[in-house]
């Protein structure tokens, strides 16, 4: 994108960096439990999962709008959103 192509606010890179390959990983099993859960949700559904970072309990949601998965752990704060 160009210098001055106004989407250096939208896709902030800062944090990315400082992550390491522990919680890259940790975020990577978040996201498959989360997707093998929407397998399984028909749209505007919702169902909880055991948290692969730290064994809480998480929400998993189907929009009834789109379809996309929306997923979070109240413990360790871990979320998506499709």
């Amino acid at each position: 994108m160009g210098k001055n192509s106004g989407h250096e606010d939208a896709f902030p890179d800062d944090g990315l960096k400082d992550l390491n390959d522990e919680e890259i990983d940790v975020f990577i099993k978040f996201v498959q439990a989360a997707a093998m859960m929407k397998k399984g949700l028909e749209p505007g559904e919702n169902r909880d999962f055991i948290c692969p970072a730290c064994g809480g309990t998480a929400h998993a949601g189907r929009s009834g709008y789109n379809g996309h998965l929306h997923a979070g752990c109240g413990c360790c704060g871990l979320s998506l959103m499709e």
